[in-house]
């Protein structure tokens, strides 16, 4: 009988794969990767905070990354800078203030290493539902703005100015990848989310036809990674997320030998 807590790391990682799929395809399209990471990066100053000040860190990390993901919008509008010198600052300064305050709050290394490289064995049955119930969220919201959001990729200078509301997109999907990774901190942690949103649907996009199956795919060869990469950390005593990450490569990298052929 399979263990309890290999069953609720298969089902969080799941989750968390099929959830990837659409989004990481449409960071693809809008070239938007730097954002996962710059978002992933300031994810350890919420954690930080909420250990500082006592708080759940899942609460702490979700509000931060939703004023990151609102400051970014209103900095990209402003055109102060270009978009990945906009990300980057973000991601450093997020990254430098987030060791500083762990540094202040006297966290252990081991609880350290557990948020930057996440640890979904141990994933709880509260931890399955919270999962879950933000995950049937962010898929309602994706799949109510998909449409509008394929518009805006192809032209999004005649969308916004054809339809005003096509400015508040943006914001949205961004406010998505915000809840997506706030989300991801438990189970990939936070230096692999990026790499769990851009591998698969990178592997998929030159095997796919449509947006909708590139989607499909991307979420399928990251559940194949997550199941994969459970079952090696399980019987080789490997960290899980860096063994999702590896095992979503190898697939990717196997992708492209088929493509060729």
């Amino acid at each position: 009988m399979m263990e309890d807590f290999i069953l609720y790391a298969l089902i969080a990682g799941s989750v968390m794969a099929i959830l990837s799929g659409p989004i990481g395809s449409m960071m693809l399209w809008r070239s938007l990767s730097y954002f996962g990471d710059a978002m992933s990066h300031t994810a350890l100053l919420g954690i930080a905070i909420g250990l500082l000040a006592g708080i759940n860190f899942n609460i702490a990390v979700f509000a931060l990354l939703l004023i990151c993901a609102v400051l970014f919008t209103l900095l990209r509008e402003k055109k102060i800078a270009k978009p990945d010198t906009l990300l980057c600052i973000i991601a450093q300064i997020g990254l430098s203030l987030g060791i500083i305050v762990i540094a202040l709050s006297k966290t252990s290394n081991s609880s350290l290493m557990g948020f930057l490289f996440g640890d979904i064995l141990a994933v709880t049955t509260q931890d399955i539902w919270y999962i879950i119930i933000i995950g049937a969220i962010i898929l309602i919201a994706l799949a109510s703005i998909w449409n509008k959001m394929i518009i805006l990729t192809f032209d999004e200078e005649t969308a916004i100015a054809e339809n005003k509301g096509f400015k508040l997109l943006n914001l949205l999907f961004m406010l998505i990848i915000a809840m997506f990774v706030s989300l991801a901190v438990k189970t990939t942690g936070i230096l692999l989310v990026t790499a769990l949103l851009i591998i698969p649907a990178a592997s998929m996009r030159h095997l796919s036809k449509t947006p909708e199956e590139m989607d499909f795919k991307a979420s399928l060869m990251g559940i194949l990674s997550v199941f994969w990469g459970i079952f090696l950390s399980f019987f080789f005593d490997l960290p899980a997320g860096p063994a999702i990450v590896v095992s979503a490569a190898i697939l990717g990298l196997f992708s492209f030998v088929v493509k060729k052929r």
